[in-house]
């Protein structure tokens, strides 16, 4: 099934796409809905699959938190630093 881009004034047709993950291989379709959001904020085809990317996300995640608790404890011994 082919879907039409509305906002597109050269009505790009998207069709579904298979594409393989570059860090674990595995095969991922590239739906319609998603090729469309990615033409609309100009992105390149995604490199990776859906579970990947949610790894590269959490990992992410957990790095700031890291870092936010880092930047507590340092907090907290200036201040211990005072009394």
């Amino acid at each position: 099934m082919e879907k039409k881009n509305k906002s597109d004034k050269t009505k790009k047709i998207f069709r579904p796409q298979e594409l393989s993950c570059k860090k674990c291989g595995k095969k991922f379709i590239f739906s319609i809905d998603d090729q469309e959001m990615y033409f609309i904020r100009h992105w390149k085809s995604p490199k990776y699959c859906p579970e990947c990317r949610q790894i590269f996300r959490k990992q992410k995640e957990l790095k700031e938190q890291e870092l936010v608790l880092k930047r507590k404890r340092k907090e907290l011994r200036i201040m211990q630093s005072f009394y």
